[in-house]
C-alpha cells in the first residue's frame, strides 16, 4: 500500500502563549512515519519560519495529483480552537490573518472526494471555544483540492486530542497544562501506531509471516484510557471531557501500522503509582444515551469532577426536555421563547405579528422564513412551518435549542401525544450533547439511534437536523438524502442543513434554492461547510459570517438581524 504523510507543528501563533511541544511532536511522528517506510512523509514546521496555508495545500495537492497514494495521514500539533463547533487549526500568521488557519470540518468534505481511498486527520490541539472578537473572526481554509463529486465517498477518519466542548468544560489555562497535554497525547499516540502497547497491535499471518497491524479502533480505545492514565500520573487537572475523541467511518479491517516483529511488542511502562480511584459512581439514563465519554468517569481519579461534568449534562437534558408555553395558536402556527423576549418578528407578508413578548403569531399557509428579534438586539431567521409550534431557547444569551412541536390543535397531534414522553427524552439528550460537543453516534447501535431520530422527523423537524449531523459523521449521505425526499413530500420543505449534507446546495447561492428554507444553516456548525460545498451567500449578505455569535443555533449579532430582515424585505431570500 502506497502511504503519505503531511505532519505540521507550529509552536508559535500571533499573540498567544509559545507552546514548547508542538514542533517536537511533529518530528515524533515524523519519526514514526519513516520508520513506517511511508513513501512520501512532509513535515511543516515553523523552526525556520512561518508555516503557512498555502505551504500545507501545495503538500496535500502534491499527493493528491499523484493518484497513487491509498492512505494520507495529516498530523497537526499547535494551538486549535472551537468556533461556532468547528474545529480551527491555527498556523502562523492567524489570528490576524483570519484565513490562516485550517478549517478541519471543511476540509474533511473535500478529503471524502479527493480520491484518496483513506485519508486520516490526527489532531495534538486544544479545542477551546475562541476568545475574543479577533479569534472568533477566523474563517479559517480548506486544505485538500475541490475535486467534482463523481464517485463515492472515500472514508475519512479523526483522532482529537481532546473531546470539543463549551469553555468550561476545557483546560482553564492552555498557555501551560496545554503544552504539557499535547506532548503526552502525542507521545501516547506515536507509542501506540509504533506498537508500544501490546492493546493496540493484532497479530496477523500473511504469506506465512506474522505481522503485527494497528487499526483505528483499538488505537481509539487505547487513546482513551492511556491519556487520562497519562495526565493523571503527570498531575494535570482535567475534567472528565479531557479524553481523546474520534470519529472513524472507515472499515474495520483497516490499518494505520505494520509492526514487522509482533513477538517484540510490549506493554506501555507502568504508571506512576497513584492511588486507585473510588468506583464509578451510577451514570443516570440522561447521560447514558450521550457519547460514552461524558459516561466513563473511570477515565478519571477525580471522580467528583467527574460526576459534576454528567450531571451537568444530564440536568441541561431534563431542562431541554421539559415542554413551555402554548402549545397552539389560533393560527395554528407560531413562535414561543424562554430565557429572552422577542421585540420584533417580520416577513414581507405581513401575517407575523408579536403577541406578547415571548409569543410570535404566524399566519401563513406555506412555510416561511421569518426573522425573529429578541430584546438583547441579537436575533435569528428561522422557517416557521404551518401546524407546527416552534420553541426557542435562550441561555445566557445563547440560542440552546430550537423545537418543532405540532400544534395541539393539527391532525400530527395524535400521534405525537402518543410518543410525548419518548421525544422529549430523546430530544433533550440530543440537544445537551450537541451543545457540550459529546454528541455522537458510534459502534452498532448508531445507525438505530439516527434511524430512531430520522423516523420523528415529520413530529419535530429538528430531529432530522441533528440525525442528518449524526449520519455525515458516518459518512452516510444516502439517509440523509432520504430524510430530505420525505420532509420534502410531508411538510413541502427542505432544511437548510439538510439540504446541504446532502450535497443539493452544491454550487447554489444560498437563499435562493426553492423550499429550502432558512437561508442559512440553522446550527453553527454548519457554517463551516459553505465553502467546501460551494455555497455562495447573495452580495448583501456576504458579511454575514462576521456577526455570528457563539451559540449552538445560529445566533446573529443586532447588524445582521438587520441585513436579513433587508434582504428578506427584498427578496434576496425567502
Amino acid at each position: 500500500m502506497q502511504r503519505a504523510a503531511v505532519i505540521i507543528g507550529v509552536n508559535k501563533t500571533g499573540n498567544l502563549p509559545t507552546l514548547q511541544a508542538a514542533v517536537a511532536s511533529a518530528h515524533a511522528v515524523e519519526e514514526w512515519a519513516q520508520a513506517q517506510a511511508v513513501g512520501t512523509v512532509i513535515t511543516l514546521t515553523d523552526e525556520a519560519g512561518p508555516v503557512t496555508i498555502q505551504q500545507i495545500k501545495s503538500a496535500i495537492k502534491a499527493i493528491v495529483d499523484k493518484g497513487t497514494v491509498e492512505q494520507l495521514v495529516v498530523y497537526f500539533s499547535g494551538h486549535g480552537v472551537n468556533i461556532r463547533y468547528g474545529e480551527y487549526w491555527l498556523l502562523s500568521d492567524a489570528p490576524n490573518d483570519t484565513q490562516a488557519a485550517v478549517n478541519v470540518e471543511g476540509s474533511v468534505v473535500l478529503a471524502r472526494q479527493a480520491g484518496i481511498p483513506h485519508v486520516v486527520f490526527l489532531s495534538d490541539a486544544c479545542r477551546t471555544a475562541a476568545e475574543g472578537i479577533q479569534a472568533q473572526f477566523v474563517t479559517g481554509s480548506e486544505i485538500f483540492p475541490n475535486i467534482a463529486a463523481g464517485g463515492q465517498e472515500k472514508p475519512v477518519d479523526l483522532f482529537f486530542a481532546t473531546t470539543l466542548g463549551a469553555p468550561a468544560l476545557e483546560i482553564k489555562d492552555p498557555g501551560t497544562a496545554a503544552n504539557r497535554f499535547k506532548a503526552l497525547y502525542t507521545d501516547a499516540l506515536v507509542d501506540g501506531l509504533s506498537g508500544r502497547a501490546a492493546e493496540c497491535v493484532e497479530n496477523v499471518q500473511e504469506a506465512g509471516t506474522s505481522v503485527g497491524l494497528v487499526r483505528p479502533w483499538p488505537l481509539r480505545d487505547y487513546l482513551e484510557v492511556e491519556v487520562p492514565r497519562r495526565l493523571t500520573a503527570a498531575a494535570i487537572s482535567v475534567s472528565v471531557f479531557q479524553t481523546p475523541d474520534a470519529r472513524i467511518t472507515s472499515s474495520p479491517r483497516t490499518w494505520l501500522a505494520r509492526i514487522a516483529q509482533p513477538g517484540a511488542v510490549v506493554a506501555h511502562p507502568a504508571p506512576i503509582p497513584v492511588a486507585p480511584p473510588p468506583p464509578p459512581p451510577a451514570v443516570p439514563p440522561e447521560a447514558a444515551f450521550l457519547h460514552r465519554r461524558v459516561a466513563a468517569v473511570r477515565n478519571t481519579t477525580s471522580a467528583p469532577s467527574a460526576q459534576l461534568a454528567v450531571d451537568m449534562v444530564s440536568d441541561e437534558a431534563r431542562e431541554r426536555a421539559a415542554p413551555f408555553g402554548r402549545a397552539h395558536f389560533e393560527s395554528r402556527c407560531g413562535f414561543k421563547v424562554r430565557g429572552a423576549q422577542f421585540v420584533e418578528a417580520f416577513h414581507p407578508s405581513k401575517l407575523v405579528v408579536l403577541d406578547g413578548p415571548d409569543s410570535v403569531r404566524v399566519d401563513i399557509q406555506q412555510p416561511a422564513s421569518v426573522v425573529l428579534r429578541f430584546d438583547t438586539g441579537k436575533g435569528v431567521i428561522l422557517p416557521a412551518i404551518p401546524e407546527f409550534v416552534t420553541g426557542l431557547t435562550v441561555n445566557s444569551g445563547e440560542l440552546v435549542d430550537v423545537v418543532y412541536e405540532p400544534s395541539d390543535t393539527s391532525w400530527r397531534w395524535a400521534e405525537y401525544q402518543s410518543r410525548l414522553t419518548q421525544l422529549r427524552e430523546l430530544r433533550g439528550r440530543v440537544a445537551a450533547a450537541a451543545r457540550f460537543g459529546v454528541f455522537r453516534l458510534e459502534g452498532d447501535d448508531a445507525l438505530q439511534v439516527a434511524r430512531q431520530m430520522q423516523l420523528a422527523k415529520g413530529l419535530d423537524p429538528t430531529m432530522a437536523l441533528y440525525a442528518a449531523y449524526a449520519y455525515d459523521s458516518l459518512q452516510r449521505s444516502d439517509r440523509i438524502r432520504e430524510m430530505q425526499n420525505y420532509l420534502r413530500d410531508d411538510l413541502e420543505l427542505g432544511l437548510f442543513d439538510i439540504a446541504l449534507l446532502a450535497g443539493t446546495l452544491d454550487g447554489q447561492r444560498a437563499g435562493t434554492v426553492e423550499k429550502v428554507f432558512p437561508a442559512v444553516p440553522m446550527l453553527s456548525q454548519g457554517w463551516a461547510l459553505l465553502v467546501a460545498h460551494r455555497i455562495s451567500l447573495p452580495p448583501t449578505l456576504e458579511s454575514l459570517p462576521r456577526f455570528l455569535q457563539p451559540s449552538l443555533w445560529t445566533l446573529f449579532a443586532p447588524q445582521a438581524v438587520d441585513l436579513l430582515r433587508s434582504a428578506l424585505q427584498t427578496q434576496e431570500i425567502h
